[in-house]
């Protein structure tokens, strides 16, 4: 019978064990803050055309002040 020896080529390096920790918070910081209705409604602002834009009264430039208000500011 023939056997076949599984090699694990995936090891990772000290380098991504240490920061393995710090990328999951940072995943996880940004999936707390995709998950926003405020940056929801960013992206949606940001898919419209200026002319879309316009019509509402909004310049591209005032999105994100007109999304956060003055907390951004």
């Amino acid at each position: 019978m023939a056997h076949i020896a599984h090699i694990d080529s995936h090891h990772r390096s000290l380098g991504q064990v240490v920061a393995a920790p710090f990328v999951a918070v940072f995943n996880w910081f940004v999936a707390l803050a995709e998950a926003s209705p405020k940056y929801r409604e960013m992206e949606h602002l940001s898919r419209m055309s200026d002319e879309q834009l316009a019509a509402r009264g909004i310049r591209r430039e005032d999105i994100v002040q007109k999304v956060l208000g003055t907390h951004f500011v």
